[in-house]
């Protein structure tokens, strides 16, 4: 086993480390500056680097986490920066930094002139309704952790609508469920029902569900980042797809 020295760049924090010689220390976790940079910084213990940082990671976060509630204020780890490792027991002197890499995923259907254009010609009162929607679709911005709460609401408003349910009155889940279900097989004549129903219990009746309801989820497990970025693609697919057809359904005969 080798002992090192990890250090993940933080963004936030500017309250409560100021000055570049503040230092706080969480349990086995240091937060100071590393150059221009806030960092959190840890020594671990790890067959390589690669095992390492993972545990890093999850110590740095869960020291970041009380951080937060402490001091009422907003931080994460900055998931684009580089990560900074010392390997204590071969290379002391040596700092190496490793990259990392954020794979985004993205599905235009119609070119973004043809968009705007569509939704330039929507009928006059479906404008509001869909505003509220986009208004949810926005939230669903790539540093928001709860980005598939914000999927989830887009997609409930246009349903109730298309469901023709009252403003007033919620969207139950077998409702949701199958309107969403009702569009995609609409609009996809190689629809597979049984990839939807496997790929509906991860993505709502797992990790939805877990969030609402305060459950273990992939979302706060570090590990399984990859799974819930995956499953959260899933449900970013619906809500565009979604969208698209009520834009559609929806044009002005004007």
């Amino acid at each position: 086993m080798s002992q090192f020295k990890i250090s993940y760049v933080i963004t936030g924090l500017q309250d409560v480390i100021p000055n570049k010689e503040d230092v706080l220390q969480i349990g086995d976790v240091k937060f100071h500056y590393r150059g221009d940079e806030r960092v959190g910084t840890i020594s671990m213990e790890g067959v390589d680097s690669e095992q390492a940082q993972v545990s890093a990671l999850q110590k740095i976060i869960k020291s970041l986490y009380k951080v937060c509630f402490a001091y009422n204020t907003e931080a994460m780890i900055k998931r684009d920066a580089g990560i900074y490792i010392v390997d204590i027991t071969n290379k002391p002197d040596l700092e190496k930094v490793v990259g990392t890499f954020t794979f985004r995923w993205s599905y235009v259907k119609w070119e973004p002139e043809k968009s705007i254009s569509k939704i330039k010609s929507i009928s006059k009162d479906k404008t509001d309704l869909l505003d509220l929607a986009l208004a949810y679709y926005s939230l669903g911005y790539y540093d928001n952790p709860l980005r598939i709460e914000a999927f989830f609401s887009c997609l409930t408003v246009i349903i109730r609508n298309i469901l023709g349910i009252s403003e007033k009155e919620n969207v139950i889940t077998p409702e949701l469920k199958g309107g969403i279900k009702k569009i995609l097989v609409e609009k996809d004549s190689n629809f597979g029902n049984d990839k939807f129903e496997e790929a509906w219990k991860d993505c709502y009746g797992d990790e939805r569900c877990s969030i609402v309801h305060g459950h273990g989820s992939r979302l706060i497990d570090i590990s399984k980042i990859a799974e819930h970025e995956k499953i959260v693609n899933t449900v970013h697919f619906w809500t565009r797809e979604v969208i698209y057809y009520f834009i559609e359904r929806n044009q002005s005969m004007e």
